[in-house]
C-alpha cells in the first residue's frame, strides 16, 4: 500500500503551486489594473469643459468640477454604440 501511484490532482505540493502562481498573477492584475484605472478617471480641466460646452461633446469620461451648474444631457452617439453625455449651455438656479 505505500507504493501506490497518486494523481496529481490529490497533490499537495500541486495544490500548493498553483496557489502561490494564481495569487501572485493576480496581485500583478490587480495593480496594473488599478494604475491603468486612475489615468482613465482622471478629473478633466476647465479648457475641456469649455472645449466640451461648444462642441456638445465630453472629452474626458470624468469633467472637471465646473460643469457642475451645466446642464447635462445624453445623446446617442452610432461611434460607440451607446448614449454619451453631452454638456450643454449654463444653468440658471
Amino acid at each position: 500500500m505505500g507504493n501506490q501511484n497518486n494523481s496529481v490532482w490529490t497533490s499537495v505540493s500541486f495544490w500548493r503551486r498553483s496557489a502561490a502562481w494564481v495569487t501572485g498573477f493576480s496581485a500583478v492584475l490587480l495593480v496594473w489594473l488599478s494604475f491603468d484605472s486612475v489615468g482613465q478617471i482622471s478629473m478633466g480641466k476647465d479648457a475641456d469643459n469649455q472645449l466640451s460646452a461648444k462642441e456638445h461633446r465630453v472629452v474626458k469620461r470624468v469633467p472637471g468640477p465646473t460643469v457642475i451648474n451645466y446642464k447635462i444631457g445624453y445623446e446617442m452617439s452610432a461611434k460607440r454604440g451607446h448614449e454619451v453625455p453631452t454638456i450643454g449651455e449654463k444653468e440658471l438656479f
